[in-house]
């Protein structure tokens, strides 16, 4: 009796514990994340971040909210493919990968451009990386603490820079020797109409910035990119459609 009283307290115990704390798979969530995100599905990506999530890269905090606007700027600009190398559990709601992430710019035709492959147009980027990711108790990702190349990095925030300044995000000085087309007008009130709508019925809870963090932001590519557009994109929303300029060059 006493014998059996013992193993069922123990029974309860891990019970008990498997229903309090932690993720079960890390991992799975995690890649499962990173499917959602190659196949351009907006609401699955939302979905798997908590709202206190935080990126950093080469150990700074990067500057990468997480909404709808974002992920769909993102898409906009670019396509996304991740190759494991490496991809394990290494502790309670933590995973570890080794990646390559291969960037593929828009060829201009989804933006009302005629398609083009020269730069930076339909442009394909290799980023080799190592994360760390750690998810909450409900298996959402708070912190992704990845290492990388730098001048990969900078090779896709150029190609966007140069793609924000044909379609008119970016003007003037920042836009300086560069040849653009501009993206007519129409396609321009479209963009900022979707946007319009979905930043009314998107925002996850507020998410910390840089100043808020007392750190310095860091321009990351892609994401970094899709922010920069998705900063775009959010003024578009509360500004009125942003109109292309006569003087933006490529």
């Amino acid at each position: 009796m006493a014998m059996a009283l013992a193993v069922l307290i123990i029974v309860i115990n891990l019970t008990n514990a498997d229903e309090n704390t932690t993720c079960n798979d890390p991992l799975e969530e995690i890649v499962k994340a990173m499917s959602c995100i190659e196949a351009e599905d907006i609401a699955c990506v939302v979905d798997s971040y908590a709202p206190d999530f935080v990126k950093m890269h080469n150990g700074k905090v990067t500057d990468t909210p997480i909404t709808k606007d974002f992920w769909s700027g993102t898409f906009m600009l670019v396509d996304i493919a991740m190759y494991y190398d490496i991809q394990e559990n290494v502790a309670i709601n933590q995973a570890s990968l080794r990646y390559t992430e291969t960037v593929t710019t828009t060829d201009g035709s989804d933006l009302g451009l005629p398609a083009s492959n020269d730069f930076p147009w339909n442009q394909t980027f290799v980023q080799n990386e190592e994360a760390l990711i750690t998810v909450d108790d409900n298996c959402k990702m708070r912190l992704w603490d990845q290492h990388g190349d730098e001048a990969e990095q900078r090779e896709v925030e150029r190609a966007a820079d140069e793609i924000l300044c044909s379609v008119g995000f970016y003007t003037g000085s920042r836009c300086d020797e560069k040849e653009a087309t501009a993206m007519p007008e129409e396609v321009v009130e479209s963009v900022a109409s979707s946007d319009a709508e979905l930043k009314e019925t998107t925002e996850l809870e507020s998410y910390p910035t840089e100043s808020q963090k007392g750190l310095e932001p860091l321009e990351q590519g892609p994401s970094g990119v899709a922010s920069t557009l998705a900063t775009a994109a959010s003024k578009s929303a509360s500004d009125g459609p942003l109109k292309p300029s006569p003087n933006i060059i490529n």
